[in-house]
């Protein structure tokens, strides 16, 4: 039988990268799909004056326009992850409840996410619900959060899974760094550089202060198996040795001058980092580049020991001591 060659371009393609134990992570799957759940009789509101008229006449309380503000900050967000911000203020169980019921008026909307191809024999992956903002709780958090940057608009999310699966990988890492109290800011896709014609980095995270001076900042772009990335990425890290080479240091719009800073390449596995650090030989820019594992966050569920640094000879993992949980 003769072996057929795919062309380069399609092999680079279809190309899937595993963890360790052969599996594909579920977040970074290109065989994932997700699709908009409607609960039974709904009846959702589209006017943020509605909302407001429900707010007065005690229909909305405090408590869920404030799981509204998280969710909005989260941009899209799983339920476990929603659980775990809310877990300072209230219990798990509520937090359900007060989303099953906002919900119903269309102040959030619920995806259901799966893998296609998946055969009889396969477990089957029932992984948490994603919410984001519905319709009404978009133009109310909007009215009343003027500050609010980043929101996303419920229709971007319907023929979009694969950006859905990029927000909830990262809110990974935002959960890691809020509920282990080891970060001071968190900002989705902030203007950089001195000027608007700058390309935007997917998110920078900044840490507290270390050693009581200035906290790091974490600009961090986010690789998915389904993207076509390493031109994309040669491109980033370009931009940023230039605006290291011409500023002396990356200005991010919103925070601080820090004097430590690190582009981190996020990735689901430790194979899709030994690829990109083959490939685009990190270890030869003149500036720090680390990268973030999902696969290592997962086994250890702390951000400090979720880092790799790129050599000749592949990944080397590292330790943030400052991101450890004291």
């Amino acid at each position: 039988m003769s072996e057929i060659q795919l062309p380069k371009k399609m092999e680079a393609a279809i190309q899937v990268f595993a963890r360790e134990d052969e599996s594909v992570p579920f977040w970074d799957n290109p065989n994932f799909t997700a699709s908009l759940l409607l609960p039974n009789n709904h009846k959702p509101l589209t006017r943020y004056e509605q909302a407001l008229e429900a707010r007065l006449r005690n229909q909305l309380s405090d408590e869920e326009i404030r799981l509204l503000f998280v969710i909005g900050d989260a941009i899209c967000v799983n339920e476990a992850q929603l659980r775990t911000y809310m877990l300072p203020l209230q219990s798990a169980s509520r937090t359900s409840a007060m989303l099953n019921r906002l919900r119903y008026n269309g102040y959030v909307q619920r995806y259901s996410c799966a893998l296609r191809f998946q055969d009889d024999d396969d477990a089957v992956i029932k992984p948490p619900g994603v919410f984001v903002l519905g319709l009404v709780g978009y133009k109310l958090v909007q009215y009343l959060n003027k500050k609010s940057d980043s929101l996303v608009h419920p229709d971007k999310w319907a023929d979009n899974p694969f950006a859905i699966q990029r927000y909830v990988a990262m809110n990974s890492i935002r959960v890691a760094g809020t509920k282990d109290k080891l970060l001071s800011a968190w900002k989705w896709h902030p203007h950089i550089g001195n000027n608007i014609k700058f390309k935007k980095p997917f998110a920078v995270m900044a840490s507290k202060k270390v050693d009581g001076e200035f906290p790091a900042h974490f600009i961090i772009e986010r690789v998915q198996m389904s993207q076509t990335f390493l031109d994309y990425l040669k491109d980033r890290l370009y931009q940023y040795q230039y605006l290291k080479e011409q500023y002396g240091y990356i200005r991010i719009d919103g925070l601080k001058k820090s004097s430590m800073e690190v582009v981190v390449i996020s990735v689901s596995t430790v194979s899709l980092a030994e690829f990109i650090n083959r490939n685009l030989e990190i270890y030869q820019f003149p500036y720090e580049i680390l990268f973030l594992v999902d696969e290592w966050l997962e086994e250890t569920d702390e951000l400090a020991t979720a880092f790799g640094q790129g050599s000749e000879d592949g990944i080397l993992r590292v330790k943030i001591p400052f991101l450890s949980v004291k």
